[in-house]
């Protein structure tokens, strides 16, 4: 977005974290699916305890629930940083 920004192109930059968006969304929807799914295998990985494994295996349901705003706040954040100092042209 810094890019296209400074090129005085806002409309492509606005496109640009449009898309960002969209993938990160999709990429993170797909880990928060593994987590809905696969919460006890992910965990068994890592420890074989019964009481850890359902211990585990809740938390990544509740992970899996934030994933996409997880998602959503790391572009934005990026989007916003790589607004800093831009000031619109004059018309």
């Amino acid at each position: 977005m810094g890019q296209n920004l400074g090129a005085r192109k806002p409309k492509r930059a606005y496109q640009h974290g449009m898309i960002a968006a969209r993938l990160a969304l999709m990429v993170m929807g797909v880990i928060a699916l593994v987590f809905l799914v696969f919460p006890s295998v992910i965990i068994r990985i890592f420890t074989s305890d019964p009481q850890v494994v359902g211990l585990g295996a809740l938390c990544l349901r509740i992970a899996a629930i934030e994933q996409p705003a997880i998602a959503l706040e790391m572009v934005l954040a990026g989007a916003l940083a790589g607004c800093r100092g831009y000031t619109a042209p004059r018309q």
